[in-house]
């Protein structure tokens, strides 16, 4: 019976050695995939180093288009301050208005002028038009003579 029970115990052992090489094999096995899955810490620090570059050098160009903007806005800033105000632009307006009133009350005052010249000139041009029927009647007269 012992050599039953040895037999036993080493059909038992050499089951046990089996199931923990299986467990080692399965286990070996997944952290073969965990390493595959996941990425080594040396990998993690290279590509946090790489990053870490592109982000600065991005920084610099957003850095230098910022200050690029900000030059812009000043100089739109300074023109927009060049600019007339409401204030102004109401003072044209009514010094405009004021212009227009005074070019109306000239236009009148010359249509006034006008219509007095027009008067003495037809006043004129009776006493004219008397003149030079006397002179060419004097000039027929004395030109019949000769």
């Amino acid at each position: 019976m012992l050599d039953k029970l040895n037999a036993y115990a080493d059909l038992t052992w050499y089951a046990l050695c089996g199931i923990v090489a299986a467990a080692n094999a399965v286990l070996g096995w997944m952290l073969w995939s965990l390493r595959q899955t996941f990425v080594t810490r040396t990998e993690l620090n290279t590509r946090i180093c790489t990053v870490e570059e592109k982000q600065q050098s991005a920084a610099g160009a957003l850095g230098s288009a910022v200050a690029e903007l900000n030059v812009r806005v000043d100089r739109l800033e300074d023109a927009l301050k060049a600019l007339p105000t409401a204030a102004d632009m109401r003072e044209v307006l009514l010094a405009m208005e004021a212009i227009r009133g005074d070019i109306k009350e000239q236009s009148a005052r010359m249509e006034g002028l006008v219509d007095e010249q027009s008067a003495r000139l037809g006043g004129l041009g009776d006493v004219l038009n008397g003149v030079s029927r006397q002179v060419e009647m004097l000039f027929s007269h004395h030109i019949k003579e000769k």
